[in-house]
């Protein structure tokens, strides 16, 4: 059974979204594995967004926190992989900057709207890639050894590794949650995974998080291309819903 959610092709920005019709009259153009075929593949990126994992933390787990009294904490894990197409790889393309980004909101127009808690990882700048750990405790900490953590949840919600510098942002109204990744001179391909806890306030029984993730690439040491997929809004992705019971 696959986590994947959805894959999304990220095309060079002025492609993404559009459909492209080819001239009847261009024998290049209508012919299959023409050289503006060919140029266009081998920029194309791929993300994979898995499916969020989610958990409702327990009074003892929570209970350091400072969320409003009849509050409930979820925590939900994001998970996105970067792939590129074998003809990038062949070219020497690779991903200098990425964009993972969530977005939160009540299930029902009639609930309270909930609001991100806190983030894992908040912010990192090691100069390789360090292995994050949540747990919980009423303010994320980094170690010694690059631990960031939340309190003791469980062993299952390990972050992984992160690359050597990542920014997390609460986003609008604290549910717009997005982190940015830059590379630096390691490579950005595979699996990358994040944390937010979600406070639902009484009156929420419900939440729906919807994710994406964004890169800008380049080849060999040409100029930086923005690719992006075809879920330009977020009413274009599909949405999880989480209803968490106690």
């Amino acid at each position: 059974m696959t986590d994947i959610w959805y894959e999304d092709v990220l095309l060079p920005e002025d492609n993404a979204g559009a459909v492209v019709s080819k001239p009847i009259d261009s024998e290049e153009f209508s012919l299959p594995g023409s050289f503006a075929e060919r140029q266009t593949e081998a920029l194309n990126g791929i993300v994979r967004v898995h499916q969020p994992r989610w958990r409702l933390l327990s009074a003892e787990e929570t209970k350091r926190s400072a969320v409003q009294a009849g509050s409930r904490l979820v925590a939900v894990r994001l998970a996105f992989e970067f792939d590129l197409q074998d003809a990038a790889k062949r070219d020497g393309v690779r991903f200098v900057a990425a964009k993972c980004e969530s977005w939160l909101w009540a299930a029902s127009a009639n609930y309270t709207q909930p609001a991100v808690y806190d983030i894992v990882p908040r912010q990192l700048n090691g100069t390789k890639p360090q292995m994050v750990k949540l747990q919980f405790e009423p303010q994320i900490k980094v170690t010694d050894v690059a631990e960031v953590s939340l309190g003791s949840i469980s062993t299952d919600l390990a972050v992984g590794v992160i690359q050597p510098k990542c920014i997390g942002f609460l986003g609008r109204e604290s549910r717009e949650p997005y982190w940015t990744i830059d590379p630096q001179d390691e490579a950005l391909l595979g699996l990358r995974t994040f944390w937010m806890v979600v406070e639902m306030p009484p009156g929420c029984e419900a939440i729906r998080v919807s994710a994406r993730a964004q890169a800008d690439a380049r080849r060999h040491v040409g100029h930086v291309i923005p690719l992006r997929g075809r879920h330009t809004t977020r009413e274009s992705l599909p949405s999880l819903l989480i209803t968490p019971s106690g």
